[in-house]
């Protein structure tokens, strides 16, 4: 009797598949812990996976064991999963991507290598069959690409997919967002595995197709952020490619308005950051949010990140390495700039979420 066929495939194997999920969960959760919480790290995870487990018998069949990329399609579909579960609880592509691309290298050294025991021409001429097998396309829902074969100095080999199982997936269940951040993952497995990826075309970014070369000890040319968060759509943008280190100040801050011509409050004894701007429309205060009169006008529920410094006054970009990202996310900022550095409010409700775009974009955070 041969292996059941189409969603009965999955589900016959919902136990292992579902192994598999909460072993990749095991290290998500660190990370996910360092950004979130533990309440909402076991929050997400267990919503991750009914997400999986809803999707086991909705995955489109394509070979079953016969074809190599089934257990990729089903990869792909862990983390479709754990970006359904993340954009729930008000988190971005950008921040699930960048959590799963964090986790990558420990996700491949937990996997191991797969022993080979073919030789480099048995090799290439499995991979040409599997390709030249893609091109029938029996399977609607499968890849179909095809091998190029390297010369050892360029690359090694390579393929081009005119057709991706992940992007058909992605887009049936409304997550074509994720998908760019999904195929930015080849390039954190490719380091992790020593494959030396170059790729210059992608599907998920509106090319033809993906055009995929290996070299074996290649150093893999990309690292996050990928380009479109360093570019935000302006084409290049140095500025972006910014990695800076902020500190979250503990308290709850207030930013005041008063009358131009009242009187400068007088100066607490300690309060870590206090600022007074004086201008011909107003008497701005910024102070910890415990330390504002009640009969103040002001908006009461703010937190700080301090850049740490001090930054030389001939940098450029550092506000918009962080202003862009969070705009871009919908997180309204208040910034301030002294001698030494800067520091950037945002309403406290969002400082989870301001953390984890911008620590997406190559920051780190500090509490």
């Amino acid at each position: 009797m041969g292996e059941p066929l189409g969603a009965d495939y999955y589900v016959a194997r919902t136990a292992q598949w579902t192994a598999g999920f909460d072993s990749e969960a095991e290290h998500l959760r660190p990370l996910l812990v360092q950004a979130y919480g533990e309440e909402e790290t076991d929050a997400v995870l267990r919503q991750a996976r009914q997400e999986f487990v809803s999707l086991i018998p909705r995955l489109p069949y394509i070979g079953g064991d016969e074809n190599h990329l089934t257990g990729e399609l089903v990869r792909s579909a862990r983390c479709l999963a754990l970006f359904k579960a993340m954009q729930a609880h008000g988190e971005s592509a950008a921040e699930t991507g960048k959590l799963l691309y964090d986790a990558m290298a420990s996700l491949v050294g937990a996997a191991g290598a797969a022993r080979q025991t073919l030789s480099p021409d048995e090799l290439m001429a499995r991979r040409r069959e599997r390709a030249a097998r893609s091109q029938r396309r029996q399977y609607p829902g499968d890849w179909v690409y095809s091998l190029v074969p390297g010369d050892g100095e360029a690359f090694d080999y390579g393929y081009d997919f005119s057709e991706c199982a992940v992007q058909k997936l992605y887009h049936a269940h409304g997550a074509d967002e994720f998908l760019p951040y999904y195929c930015f993952l080849d390039f954190a497995a490719s380091r992790a595995a020593g494959l030396g990826l170059h790729r210059t075309m992608t599907l998920a970014e509106g090319h033809s197709l993906c055009n995929h070369r290996f070299k074996r000890g290649r150093e893999t040319e990309r690292d996050w952020p990928p380009p479109w968060l360093r570019s935000q759509g302006q084409g290049p943008a140095p500025q972006l490619r910014l990695s800076l280190s902020l500190h979250v100040l503990p308290q709850l801050f207030a930013v005041c308005r008063l009358e131009p011509a009242a009187s400068i409050p007088a100066w607490p004894p300690s309060c870590g950051l206090w600022s007074v701007t004086r201008t011909e429309d107003e008497l701005s205060v910024v102070l910890p949010a415990d330390q504002a009169p009640a009969t103040w006008r002001a908006e009461r529920d703010w937190r700080c990140l301090k850049v740490q410094g001090p930054l030389d006054f001939g940098l450029t970009g550092i506000l918009a390495a962080l202003s862009v990202p969070l705009a871009g996310a919908g997180i309204s900022i208040f910034a301030l700039s002294t001698y030494d550095t800067d520091y950037l409010l945002v309403r406290a409700a969002d400082l989870n979420k301001a953390k984890s775009v911008l620590m997406a974009c190559g920051h780190t955070i500090t509490e």
